[in-house]
């Protein structure tokens, strides 16, 4: 999700609002977070800007069935896609 204010056309944003959804193994999406959260400071210093960074949800991964994922994988391939498997948060899943 991105929000451009004041949205007007030709006209330069004077606020910008946007989301990022990290998926990875625990470990991995809390390196990913710290580098991409350095990264946006770096840029707003650099530039003169206020950043305002929030959490707005976080959970846990876990693994999807692996009877689902496999059915998932081989209709996506059987359309002549590549696959890609990510990690599931545990509040999307059934299987605890």
């Amino acid at each position: 999700m991105i929000d451009a204010a004041p949205g007007a056309i030709n006209v330069i944003p004077g606020a910008e609002v946007f989301s990022l959804d990290v998926r990875a193994p625990a470990a991995a999406r809390s390196k990913a977070i710290k580098a991409i959260t350095d990264a946006i400071h770096g840029i707003a210093r650099k530039r003169g800007v206020a950043v305002r960074i929030e959490t707005v949800y976080a959970a846990e991964g876990c693994d999807l069935s692996p009877k689902i994922m496999d059915a998932l994988e081989n209709a996506i391939a059987a359309h002549g896609l590549r696959p890609h498997r990510l990690p599931s948060a545990r509040a999307m899943t059934p299987w605890r």
